[in-house]
C-alpha cells in the first residue's frame, strides 16, 4: 500500500532543553515524512523556547506555538497542541518532549491504521532505558485492553496514533490538571465506545529519569486515583468507600488479612454485576482480569495458607 495521509505530531514540552534534540531527531528521521510537528512550549523557565525556535527556523514540518500562560501539566498543553493541529490531518501521534521513537513509528502505524479502519486508537510496545531497562508489552487486542482499563493504563502515550475524525465527532481532547492519557483513554471507552488495539512491537525508547512527571508521586498517583474513580463512578458506584477501597488495593496498601480478602472478593463480584448492565468493559474478559487479579492478590498475602482458605475464584 502506498501512503501519502497527512498527520499530525504533537508535543508539549516544559523545561525539556536536556532531552529535545535527540526527540525532534526522532520524528524529523522517520521513514514517514508526510507530518506536521506542532510543538507547544508550557513557558519553560530555562532555553526550551530558544532551542526548538532554532528547530523550527531549519525544518518547515515543525509548527512551534508558545501557550499563553503555564498550564503546568501535559494534559492542558496537550489540549492547546489539539486546537493548532491542521484541518486536513487524518491522524494524530503524541510523543514527549524526552522520549525516542524508533525510525518506522510513524509509517507502521499510520499502515496499520490504514488497513483497519475499524480502530480508533492504537498503541505498540516501549522499551524503557535510563534509569530502568526493560521492555514494556500491552495487550494486543480490544477486548484485552478495555478489560485492563480499571486497573491500569494499556496504551502508552506516545506510542499512539489515533484518528482525528474520531476525536472531533466524540468532542474529546486532553484535559487540564489531569492524568491526561489514561483520562484520554477512559473517556474514548466509556463516551466514545472506542476500539483499541496496540501492535505487538517496540515503537517508542520511553527515557526513565527523575524529573519527569510520573516521578512526581504524590500529585501523580492522585491524578490516576481520580481516573480509576471517574470509571468506577461511570460503572453505577456511588459509596465513596468503595471507590477509596479500589484504590487502597491498586496502591498495595491492603494488610491482606483474611477480613480484607473477603472484601475485595465482594469488591471485584460488584464490579462484574454492574458491567452485566452497562458493558462498559467486555463481560468476559472483565471477569478473567479480575480474577486474574484477585488471585495475584492472595499469592501476595503473608498468610498465604490461611488464604488459601478461601476460593481463588470470583464465583
Amino acid at each position: 500500500m502506498t501512503l501519502n495521509v497527512f498527520v499530525s505530531v504533537i508535543m508539549p514540552v516544559y523545561n525539556g532543553v536536556a532531552y529535545l534534540n535527540e526527540t525532534i531527531e526522532s520524528i524529523l528521521n522517520q521513514t514517514y515524512e508526510n507530518f506536521e510537528f506542532v510543538i507547544v512550549d508550557d513557558c519553560s523557565t530555562d532555553d526550551s523556547y530558544q532551542l526548538l525556535k532554532s528547530w523550527a527556523d531549519k525544518d518547515n514540518r515543525i509548527k512551534l506555538f508558545k501557550s499563553p500562560s503555564n498550564f503546568g501539566n501535559p494534559g492542558g498543553s496537550g489540549a492547546f497542541a489539539m486546537t493548532h493541529i491542521s484541518n486536513d490531518s487524518k491522524y494524530i501521534l503524541p510523543i514527549d518532549q524526552d522520549d525516542i521513537a524508533v525510525t518506522h513509528r510513524l509509517e507502521k502505524s499510520i499502515l496499520f491504521m490504514e488497513e483497519n479502519k475499524n480502530v480508533d486508537i492504537c498503541g505498540g510496545w516501549q522499551k524503557m532505558f535510563g534509569t530502568k531497562d526493560r521492555i514494556v508489552k500491552k495487550p494486543e487486542k480490544n477486548n484485552e485492553i478495555k478489560a485492563q482499563m480499571l486497573t491500569t493504563c494499556p496504551i502508552s502515550h506516545s506510542t499512539t496514533i489515533f484518528r482525528k475524525k474520531f476525536f472531533d465527532i466524540s468532542s474529546l481532547n486532553y484535559q487540564d490538571g489531569t492524568a491526561h492519557d489514561y483520562m484520554l483513554w477512559s473517556q474514548a471507552m466509556i463516551e466514545g465506545n472506542a476500539t483499541f488495539h496496540n501492535l505487538q512491537e517496540i515503537l517508542l525508547h520511553y527515557r526513565m529519569h527523575e524529573n519527569q512527571v510520573s516521578h512526581q508521586n504524590t500529585k501523580w498517583d492522585n491524578l490516576i486515583k481520580a481516573v480509576r474513580s471517574y470509571q468506577l463512578k461511570e460503572l453505577g458506584f456511588t459509596s465513596k468507600e468503595e471507590l477509596d477501597f479500589h484504590n487502597y488495593w491498586k496502591d498495595r496498601k491492603m494488610k491482606l488479612s483474611s477480613k480484607e480478602i473477603r472484601k475485595l472478593k465482594a469488591h471485584f463480584k460488584q464490579i462484574i454485576k454492574l458491567n452485566e448492565t452497562d458493558k462498559i468493559y467486555p463481560p468476559n474478559e472483565l471477569k478473567e482480569h479480575l480474577t486474574a487479579q484477585y488471585r495475584k492478590t492472595l499469592l501476595k498475602s503473608k498468610k498465604f495458607l490461611s488464604a488459601l482458605l478461601f476460593s481463588c475464584s470470583l464465583k
